[in-house]
């Protein structure tokens, strides 16, 4: 749907600025805009009342072009986001409630539900206040609905690809999960193009260690790893490989030995708790030979042994892929054994957290 602006096509070459500037105007004679609630490299999120329930509020996302490549058109993540959302429906996956493409040039609005916050913002406010950290039933219901929608994803052979906290959106009251942010996500049916060719993926703290080695050909596990920090990070409140991003290749140098500190070094053997056989035929690894590798024990990760918590996290942080832990299998673990709906007291309490 284009919000009913089909008078768009015939603007006169303005300058993208002004177009933009055109466009929201027409959008918001269709959608009640509240105000501005996000920002980032991609363009604004908006809060807007939705036309047709003035009691259900929407998030209107635009993608914002390079002011100076007129050409490029409508962005790939854009078409990507669009293509995929329209076939996926699951209640935990963030749901696309209309799209405005302009017909001439790059701009896109895209229209969702909306849910009010999500981890990244829990979280840090958490942190920030010197709350304590969040309640067992209420992880557990966060990381259920996680997992329930990644399951769903990876049996339709998708990969999301960039899973951390801000692209998991929460429904404060309720404690509704949905994953969101498809613009990096794609179908992984063919196994023999390199998935590499897509350029960098994940965002550096939530990614696995076969990216940071520079693998070529990767699976649904990348996504695995993701959950795996994400869950450290519901548990502790702080980033689990938490780095400072370069723009050169130093960063992935420091990465890995974050993950080593922390998790022990991986080994090029066929068993033990680190063991990744396949780790020889990464570039990197390659680059720097076997000798070269540092052998750090394992760090401490502040979880208490012999728990369901430390069991699920150490399964999602194998460094050998195929052994990493599964979003079917991970639902089936002992740590989901007592889950059931979240108490709405314990919601309440971080509606009110996130309010104050």
């Amino acid at each position: 749907l284009l919000f009913g602006c089909a008078q768009w096509s015939a603007m006169v070459d303005p300058s993208l600025k002004e177009k933009a500037r055109e466009i929201f105007q027409c959008m918001q004679k269709q959608y009640s805009v509240i105000g501005k609630i996000g920002q980032g490299t991609y363009g604004n999120v908006y809060k807007a009342t939705d036309p047709h329930n003035a009691h259900e509020k929407v998030a209107i996302k635009n993608f914002k072009p390079n002011m100076q490549q007129r050409a490029e058109g409508i962005p790939f993540t854009a078409v990507n986001e669009i293509s995929l959302l329209r076939e996926l429906k699951h209640p935990n996956l963030v749901g696309l409630k209309d799209i405005a493409v302009d017909p001439e040039g790059p701009f896109v609005f895209m229209v969702y539900e909306y849910l009010g916050s999500d981890l990244e913002q829990i979280i840090f406010q958490t942190r920030s206040k010197g709350y304590p950290p969040f309640d067992v039933p209420v992880v557990r219901a966060w990381m259920h609905g996680t997992l329930t929608g990644i399951d769903y994803l990876h049996k339709h052979w998708v990969l999301h690809r960039d899973l951390k906290p801000s692209n998991i959106l929460v429904d404060l009251k309720t404690a509704q999960i949905k994953i969101a942010d498809f613009g990096m996500a794609r179908i992984c049916k063919d196994p023999l193009k390199r998935l590499a060719d897509d350029g960098t993926v994940v965002t550096i703290w939530y990614r696995a260690p076969e990216l940071a080695l520079g693998a070529q050909h990767y699976t649904s596990a990348i996504d695995m790893w993701a959950v795996g920090c994400i869950f450290y990070e519901m548990l502790k409140l702080v980033p689990l490989f938490q780095v400072a991003e370069r723009q050169d290749t130093r960063f992935q140098q420091q990465l890995l030995e974050k993950m080593f500190h922390t998790l022990g070094s991986p080994v090029p053997e066929l068993s033990g708790p680190n063991s990744w056989p396949d780790i020889v035929h990464h570039r990197f690894y390659q680059e720097r030979g076997v000798k070269k590798w540092p052998i750090f024990p394992p760090g401490p990760l502040l979880l208490r042994e012999g728990t369901r918590e430390l069991d699920l996290l150490m399964n999602f942080l194998k460094y050998d892929p195929s052994r990493r832990l599964s979003a079917d299998a991970a639902l089936l673990h002992n740590y989901f054994k007592d889950h059931k709906n979240t108490p709405r007291n314990l919601t309440d309490r971080y509606s009110e957290r996130m309010q104050g």
